[in-house]
């Protein structure tokens, strides 16, 4: 069985599929994403609002593509370069 998708939230909490596809898995690959801000590979994902301020509390789930989620690493996560 082959799966994808998005493993960790905006607040980097599993969803609840990842959790178990994850638990039962015999072999995970992982597509490299580069971050948004600075090209260094991307683990996490940021959420902006209309605004393009960061959101770190929330609904998990909110439907919206690259003008409300950014790929990014650890460090641009925590504090995002953004004006």
């Amino acid at each position: 069985m082959i799966a994808y998708g998005l493993k960790n939230d905006f607040r980097n909490e599993l969803f609840e599929g990842s959790k178990y596809l994850l638990l039962y898995a015999d072999k995970i690959e992982e597509m490299k994403t580069i971050c948004w801000f600075c090209a260094k590979k991307a683990t996490m994902v940021l959420r902006v609002d209309e605004n393009g301020k960061p959101v770190y509390t929330g609904e998990q789930i909110l439907i919206g593509g690259n003008d409300q989620y950014y790929p990014v690493c650890r460090k641009c996560h925590a504090h995002p370069p953004i004006a």
